[in-house]
């Protein structure tokens, strides 16, 4: 079996908004919740929100920019794609571009959550 990443790990400046903002945007509960961290359980992955202070802290060294990690979402079906962007926008992500063809036949819309992390919304056909 080929080994996946199971933990995906944004730095974020405001914990509060960024955990409102997943659990919204995700229809997800945290799972986990401390003072400095909030993680939610997804199917084969789980989102960990650390503040920046603490994620200094665990990597030792100071961060680099928000944002400097894209992460893209691929979905089944055009109108659930349609659906997690309209999610995406009521829990307060800012539409970085609209829905749009790809030259190979997806579909994709970018956001971006309240701290500025790029998401890439897919649907592909194929």
């Amino acid at each position: 079996m080929a080994a996946c990443p199971s933990y995906l790990t944004l730095a974020v400046a405001d914990l509060g908004l960024s955990t409102a903002f997943y659990t919204r945007f995700l229809g997800a509960e945290p799972t986990r919740q401390g003072a400095d961290h909030c993680f939610f359980a997804l199917d084969a992955l789980v989102l960990a929100l650390y503040s920046r202070p603490a994620m200094a802290a665990e990597i030792g060294r100071a961060l680099g920019p928000a944002g400097a990690v894209a992460l893209s979402w691929n979905l089944p079906s055009l109108p659930e794609l349609e659906r997690q962007l309209e999610l995406a926008r009521a829990a307060g992500a800012a539409l970085l571009r609209p829905l749009h063809a790809k030259p190979w036949g997806a579909m994709a819309a970018w956001i971006a959550d309240p701290e500025g992390h790029p998401w890439e919304l897919v649907f592909n056909p194929r």
